[in-house]
């Protein structure tokens, strides 16, 4: 009989003050909540809060990770072979129910996140990694396309903009199961789809390559490393 690994404790231990950190910021706001709040709420000495999240920001990166492995997690499932509107609707439907559940911190957190100077931006050096881990995705998801390297990379970058783009209305949707973020999607997927089936002929050829050099003079077709 195999035994199931076993879960360390510290990996344990980091999971719940992470979970009680989020509950309180969706509870109170992530500037009303402090870091003796959490270690209060969670049973734990400060000091050992500490050791774990040096600051509230070190949660937030920890948050984001976990919803990008979740997100990740899914997209192992998916069937393969499916049309490329098929597999763009599941990755963004997907993220938005992947992080519905803290759409109110998502809010919270709006004016900092489009804000490339503050840390926790989406768009700052220090969220690189899973800024890079989330376009690869989107990367993986047109590449059957038939995309020229270069055009795939722009395509995937804009797909993952317009993503950040539906991820803001998600924080004020207050519909029933985020039904009105949901359809924003598949109207933004009407439209995007064909034009990433135009991405990939010659004709456009010419207008990507000014695109991507008008993109890479704004230092903004390295976002997946830096």
């Amino acid at each position: 009989m195999t035994r199931a690994p076993q879960v360390k404790k510290s990996e344990v231990t980091r999971q719940h003050l992470l979970d009680t950190a989020l509950a309180l910021f969706r509870k109170r706001g992530f500037d009303a909540t402090t870091m003796r709040d959490i270690a209060v709420a969670s049973g734990l000495a400060l000091g050992t809060a500490y050791y774990y999240f040096p600051s509230k920001d070190a949660l937030l990166f920890a948050f984001y990770a976990a919803n990008q492995v979740a997100t990740e997690a899914r997209v192992r499932s998916y069937p393969a072979g499916e049309p490329l509107r098929a597999r763009l609707g599941r990755l963004f439907h997907d993220r938005i129910r992947d992080v519905a559940p803290n759409r109110t911190l998502l809010g919270a957190l709006l004016p900092r996140q489009v804000n490339p100077g503050d840390p926790v931006s989406a768009l700052s050096r220090e969220s690189a990694e899973v800024r890079a881990r989330a376009i690869a995705l989107f990367e993986a998801a047109i590449a059957p396309e038939g995309m020229s390297i270069a055009t795939r990379a722009l395509a995937a970058r804009a797909l993952w903009v317009l993503h950040l783009a539906i991820l803001a209305y998600l924080a004020s949707d207050r519909s029933p199961a985020q039904r009105k973020s949901h359809r924003l999607v598949d109207d933004a997927l009407d439209l995007a789809v064909p034009l990433l089936a135009l991405a990939g002929t010659p004709a456009v050829t010419p207008l990507l390559a000014q695109v991507t050099a008008m993109l890479q003079r704004a230092d903004l077709m390295t976002l997946a490393r830096r």
